[in-house]
């Protein structure tokens, strides 16, 4: 169990790299963008080759193995970011709600 704990953190790490990976795989550059991330994924080909998930193409854009990964991956970092609680208004409910009906519900 205490194994499980001290690994954690890499699994939230990894998890974060795959849903930033996988915006910049599913929506165009200008949206990406749009969500004012500050961080971009520090993974490298090697480690994406050996999680296995998700490599790059010859122009550097992510492509995931099967495209519902990058879905789900995409579903999950727009869901915590709604639901995350934050003093920044820009990135709060009302940012990412106006995003999901600009750029997903069209």
């Amino acid at each position: 169990m205490a194994a499980m704990e001290q690994r954690e953190p890499d699994f939230k790490y990894i998890k974060l790299e795959h849903q930033l990976l996988a915006l910049l795989a599913l929506f165009a550059e200008d949206q990406f963008s749009s969500l004012q991330i500050d961080h971009h994924s520090t993974l490298s080909d090697n480690e994406l080759a050996r999680i296995g998930l998700a490599q790059r193409n010859r122009e550097g854009k992510p492509q995931f193995i099967h495209r519902t990964l990058a879905e789900y991956f995409v579903a999950e970092f727009l869901v915590n970011q709604l639901t995350k609680k934050t003093k920044n208004r820009h990135k709060g409910r009302s940012f990412y709600s106006k995003f999901y009906c600009e750029h997903i519900f069209v």
